[in-house]
């Protein structure tokens, strides 16, 4: 009974172990099949980390050819274009096995931020598609320019990329073989290396000399890069072991610090010195490319090292899998067969199988457990002493996985306190509870003094009270901080202006426990804002138009007083081209003229007549002047200009009134020279008359004794005489040709004295005059335009004298009567109507023309605009008519229709109001 209790109890105990034996080995087989699940997942995130390398260096290299292709476009070479499309054809590869393997990743474990990426790479490299077929475009037509959109495409390419490669380890952070340090060092040595190479290029391209700035940035990235890649060999010396890693090592290291190292530094010298470069940019740009493919291969190797141990855990995954399986089966089967093995066997082992299970609960691991036995036992024996084996291993791992997390730390913390800005963090009340060393730098504060302060105790009042509101509302919310500007007081008084960013942070238990953030010093960049921001307001506050355009004429900006002069919006301008200002008054040659000067880097300065928006021109002083970058190309076109339209029209004014003057003094002297021959002419003709008279006279007495004083043979000849010469129609033929010769006499003598009343040289002051006999004169003067086109009707009313300057005033009539004129083209009336109404006088000129259209009426009186065919007119006559009349103190008005005809009115006071006359 008793054999059968122990039995029984064993046999229970047997299918206990059995059961347990068999749920250990379900849950063997889940972790196996996950972490073949797992396996698969990392080895597509290698992958996906070897493409984005391997996209990110060949992206780089092409942004640094075609930049430089872009800079020298007349240098491009075949091969130097065979090697770009090389480098876009690998490109393209490389970009379509990434897009494979991110999606294929996305498909294992999906998660939103990781498509997200995706379709920000997908977009950026569409934008890099447009950016190439341009930068093609410049290349083809030997354009420089474009360098900086093509580089700024190609980056935001790679740092999407950078971005998608991080958003797919975050989901596999922690696991086994991540070696994210390596991968990031690995990143930004080749970035960082990419950078020198392009910079250098380019300065080997262009011929330039290193500036003092630049080499100092060169030897800045080329300690970085160097540092960084001591930091990759020590990331990889538990990885040594390996001979291809240790080999691939080996060979970076010898060419980076190797021939290249020598060029680098021969390139280097010569720049610094201003010698001839050793190498040309191309045969730079390939060695140092070879250089950087070695660090690119080393991180190949490391990546195909790690891919391979994730291939043999796959193998071992699948491996465990089926033993397991297989285990299960074999426990089943041998608990059938086992039962009769139970009596001797089973409690001394299991007793030793309980102490050692017992001993690992305590947590020590170091007594070893050794079965002997051959069976179950000693097979659950082994198993436990393997789970002891490998949690001391764990444990071990756990202990050097804490050293290199305190290692990290303290790298993390140097990194930290290397930066120029400042780190802080602060508690719920706003108190420093941590701040970087790099405080004392810019607030003159160490660290340890402002623990326990808060930032407003640093500020002055005022703007600490307004920091405080704003502080405690963000906490209110536990909003986050970004880009607060604030002014601070240095320790030795002066202000400094600090940009604020943080995030709350919480404890273990999601309580709020305050910020932690950074501050940059802007104080440099807030007074180049001020001193931009106060040039700006002279630009817009200055009374000449100013305007800047692209190198092509596309105008970028214009000022207020640009606006008020063209009467354009800012916006209807901003992106067209300066030639929509363009009048027609000046000839292509002067246009090109313009621009070979300004084009040539020198400036530009002439008087143009540009049109306004609507449509009337104006006269302005304009200046252009090349705008230029620190390599001395040229960027921008300024121009300003003055307008100089009312002092155009006042020395045009002045112009005419000079001529009228020399047109009045030559009339006047023409009238004195023309009176003294005229003068004797008609005393002379009158003195004829007077003879002829009295020789007719003495003639017929003659006739009347003809017959009793000659003889009959003289008579016979002066008969013969007188029918010859016909006395009877010469004696009455006399007397016409003295009267006729009088009346021509006559008509000169009234054409002197209409110039010397058009003139009125005699005297240029104010005076009393008649308007009639100015509107007669005028009419006289151009009898000759009106005469063959139309008949003058004269409408004259009573008029008093007019006190006003009778030469100006004559002006006046004559430009209205000979546009009227010039308004008929055959066969027309012009009516010439005097009136008196109220305190002065009027005058109309009507014609019944061709009329003017109403949109033109509006700008009537405006210099320089007419409506008459290009070369038929100044437009200067209706504005100067127009001053004349002001000037008078009257009024000018106009009416017309086209196809009807055009009345001016002018209206006059008889008495001037004050006697500061002009």
């Amino acid at each position: 009974m008793r054999n059968l209790k122990i039995r029984y109890v064993l046999a229970m105990l047997l299918s206990a172990m059995a059961v347990i034996t068999l749920l250990v080995v379900a849950w063997g087989s889940s972790r196996a099949l996950d972490e073949l699940r797992e396996a698969e997942r990392l080895l597509l995130f290698h992958g996906l980390t070897e493409q984005t390398l391997l996209l990110a260096s060949n992206l780089a290299k092409e942004r640094g050819i075609t930049s430089l292709a872009l800079a020298m476009p007349d240098k491009v070479s075949p091969e130097l274009e065979e090697h770009i499309a090389s480098l876009r054809r690998q490109n393209q590869a490389y970009y379509q096995a990434t897009l494979d393997t991110s999606e294929s990743l996305l498909r294992h474990t999906p998660q939103r931020r990781g498509q997200l990426a995706l379709a920000e790479f997908r977009e950026r490299h569409a934008d890099l598609e447009e950016a190439r077929q341009a930068a093609g475009r410049m290349i083809e037509l030997g354009h420089t320019g474009g360098a900086s959109l093509f580089s700024e495409s190609i980056t935001s390419t790679i740092e999407s990329s950078s971005v998608l490669r991080e958003v797919s380890r975050a989901a596999h952070r922690g696991s086994w073989l991540d070696k994210p340090m390596f991968r990031e060092l690995l990143y930004s040595a080749t970035e960082l290396a990419g950078r020198e190479r392009a910079q250098i290029a380019m300065l080997i391209a262009t011929g330039r000399r290193f500036g003092e700035e630049e080499y100092l940035e060169i030897m800045a990235r080329r300690h970085s890069v160097n540092l960084t890649l001591e930091r990759i060999a020590l990331s990889l010396d538990e990885m040594l072991w390996d001979k291809e890693v240790e080999q691939a090592l080996e060979e970076m290291r010898s060419h980076y610090f190797g021939e290249y190292q020598t060029l680098r530094n021969e390139v280097i010298t010569a720049g610094k010195s201003g010698a001839s470069y050793p190498i040309d940019a191309y045969g730079w740009f390939q060695q140092s490319s070879h250089c950087i493919d070695t660090i690119i291969q080393l991180g190949t190797v490391v990546n195909g090292v790690i891919a391979q141990r994730i291939a043999e855990r796959m193998e071992r995954a699948r491996m465990e899998v089926g033993i397991l399986f297989m285990l299960a089966a074999f426990v089943i089967i041998s608990f059938l067969f086992s039962l009769s093995y139970l009596r001797n066997r089973f409690v001394r082992p299991l007793k030793k199988l309980e102490d050692a299970a017992v001993t690992i609960g305590r947590g020590d691991y170091s007594q070893p457990l050794a079965m002997r036995y051959r069976d179950e036992f000693g097979q659950l024996g082994t198993a436990i002493e393997r789970m002891r084996v490998s949690l001391l291993d764990e444990l071990l791992a756990q202990q050097r996985a804490e050293g290199r997390l305190r290692t990290s730390m303290e790298r993390f913390r140097s990194l930290v306190e290397s930066t120029g800005d400042w780190l802080w963090e602060v508690d719920r009340e706003g108190r420093y509870t941590y701040a970087s060393p790099q405080v004392e730098e810019i607030l003159g504060y160490s660290a340890e003094e402002i623990i326990g302060l808060t930032p407003f105790d640093l500020m002055p009042p005022d703007e600490a009270e307004h920091t405080r509101l704003l502080f405690t509302r963000l906490a209110a919310r536990q909003e986050t901080m970004r880009s607060l500007i604030n002014v601070n007081l240095h320790r030795d008084g002066h202000t400094v202006v600090l940009e604020t960013s943080g995030v709350p942070f919480r404890d273990e238990n999601g309580e709020f426990k305050g910020y932690r953030g950074i501050d940059r010093d802007i104080t440099w960049r807030r007074q180049a804002e001020d001193q931009q921001l106060k040039l700006l307001r002279v630009v817009e506050q200055t009374d000449d138009a100013v305007m800047i355009t692209d190198p092509d004429g596309i105008i970028e900006y214009v000022n207020s007083a640009f606006e008020r002069v063209t009467g354009y919006a800012r916006e209807e301008v901003l992106g067209e081209h300066c030639r929509l200002l363009n009048s027609g008054q000046q000839d292509d040659a002067f246009y090109r003229r313009l621009w070979t000067t300004i084009t040539n880097g020198k400036p530009f300065q002439s008087m143009i007549v540009n049109r306004r928006k609507d449509g009337s021109f104006y006269h302005e002083e304009k200046t252009i002047t090349p705008l230029r970058d620190h390599d001395g190309h040229t960027t921008h076109y300024l121009s300003t200009s003055k307008d100089i339209t009312e002092r155009r029209r006042m020395d045009e004014q002045l112009q005419q009134s000079e001529k009228l003057a020399s047109i009045g003094q030559l009339a006047a002297g023409v009238a004195h020279e023309i009176n003294n021959p005229v003068g004797y002419i008609s005393s002379n003709i009158s003195s004829l008359n007077r003879y002829m008279r009295e020789l007719f006279e003495l003639l017929s007495l003659y006739e009347e004794a003809e017959s009793a004083l000659i003889s009959t043979e003289v008579h016979g000849r002066l008969s013969e005489l007188k029918e010859r010469i016909d006395l009877a129609y010469l004696r009455e033929d006399i007397y016409d040709l003295l009267q006729e010769s009088d009346e021509g006499v006559g008509r000169v003598r009234k054409i002197v004295q209409d110039l010397k009343d058009f003139s009125r040289q005699e005297s240029a002051d104010w005076q009393l005059f008649d308007l009639h006999k100015g509107l007669e004169s005028t009419l006289n003067i151009v009898h000759n335009e009106i005469k063959y086109k139309a008949e003058v009707k004269r409408e004259y009313g009573e008029l008093p004298e007019v006190e006003c300057i009778p030469s100006q005033l004559n002006q006046v009539f004559m430009n209205l009567l000979v546009n009227a004129a010039q308004a008929i083209e055959k066969d027309g009336v012009i009516h010439v109507r005097t009136g008196q109404e109220g305190g002065g006088v009027w005058v109309e000129v009507e014609d019944n023309g061709q009329g003017i259209s109403a949109e033109h009426l509006g700008h009537l009186f405006e210099p320089f605009f007419t409506t008459k065919p290009v070369g038929m007119g100044t437009g200067l006559g209706l504005s100067l008519a127009y001053g004349i009349i002001q000037k008078h103190g009257g009024e000018i008005q106009v009416d017309s229709e086209q196809g009807r005809g055009t009345r001016f009115h002018i209206w006059l006071p008889v008495r001037q109001q004050t006697d500061d006359n002009e």
